[in-house]
């Protein structure tokens, strides 16, 4: 017969927190063609972005990981895909995200994303004039332990 109860369950909880941010801004994103910058060590890289129909709109970024080892590049890449880049209109608007894919290798992390200017529900934007994105740029693992005891199974 199933038990109906744990007595104790002891586990460590680790938490990401990020200390530091690095601004990766570019005016006129539109025409602006392939931008470059080094932020934290990483190579960054923002191409393709464009207008694909009225209001919709695609870019890419990829980050390669320069000059860090592949353990440092890994926690690297799951911090990237908690933070956010955004396309701004000329207001200072975001656009809203309608969808995304994204590669991730040894030292390549790809992410290619498209917006929308006009979602049902929404505020209508302006198109693209800015990307800007606050890079994690110093991060801390931090470990708290945690126990239950005495808790019902369902």
């Amino acid at each position: 017969m199933a038990g109906s109860r744990i007595t104790r369950l002891r586990t460590t909880l680790q938490v990401s927190v990020v200390g530091k941010t690095e601004p990766f801004e570019v005016a006129d994103v539109l025409t602006a063609g392939k931008v470059q910058r080094t932020i934290g060590g990483y190579a960054f890289e923002l191409r393709d972005v464009n207008r694909i129909v009225e209001g919709q709109y695609a870019y890419t970024i990829e980050v390669s990981r320069g000059e860090h080892t592949s353990a440092e590049f890994n926690a690297f890449r799951q911090t990237l895909s908690r933070s956010q880049a955004r396309l701004l209109d000329a207001q200072g608007r975001p656009l809203s995200f309608s969808g995304g894919s994204g590669q991730s290798g040894a030292d390549k992390w790809t992410q290619t994303n498209q917006l929308s200017n006009n979602r049902a529900g929404a505020v209508k934007v302006g198109e693209p004039a800015k990307f800007a994105w606050d890079v994690p740029v110093e991060t801390r693992t931090m470990s708290f332990p945690v126990e239950f005891k005495d808790l019902p199974l369902p």
